[in-house]
C-alpha cells in the first residue's frame, strides 16, 4: 500500500490559497453559473462520491477526453493555476502541456 502513491514534486499552493481566501464566493453553484460554467447532472455523481465537498472546474473533458472544454475562469485563474502546474510537471512549454490535461478542477 505505501507504493500506492508517488510524490512528484514539493508544490507552493500558497499563491493560490490566498486567492481562494480573497474569493469565498467561488464555491457557490450559483456564483459559477453565472461567471464561469455549470456542469448540468453533475450534482448526484457530487453526492455520491464527494458529499459535502464543493468543486470549481477549470478544464473538463467527455468520458473519453476527445472533446476537452476549457471554462472561463480558467482563463482568470490562470496566472495562479499555471504556476503549479509548472511546479508540477516541470518548466515545460505551457502549451504543449495544456494539450494534454482534460480535466482540471478544485475540490
Amino acid at each position: 500500500r505505501d507504493n500506492f502513491w508517488m510524490e512528484i514534486a514539493q508544490v507552493d499552493v500558497e499563491p493560490l490559497a490566498e486567492w481562494l481566501r480573497n474569493n469565498r464566493d467561488v464555491w457557490d453553484n450559483a456564483v459559477q453559473e453565472v461567471s464561469n460554467a455549470h456542469i448540468d447532472e453533475r450534482e448526484n455523481n457530487q453526492a455520491k462520491f464527494k458529499p459535502g465537498i464543493g468543486s470549481i472546474h477549470f478544464i473538463f473533458s467527455s468520458h473519453d477526453g476527445a472533446t476537452t472544454v476549457k471554462f472561463p475562469w480558467w482563463y482568470s485563474w490562470q496566472h495562479v493555476l499555471d504556476p503549479l502546474i509548472r511546479q508540477v510537471f516541470g518548466q515545460h512549454n505551457s502549451t504543449h502541456l495544456m494539450g494534454h490535461i482534460t480535466r482540471l478542477q478544485l475540490a
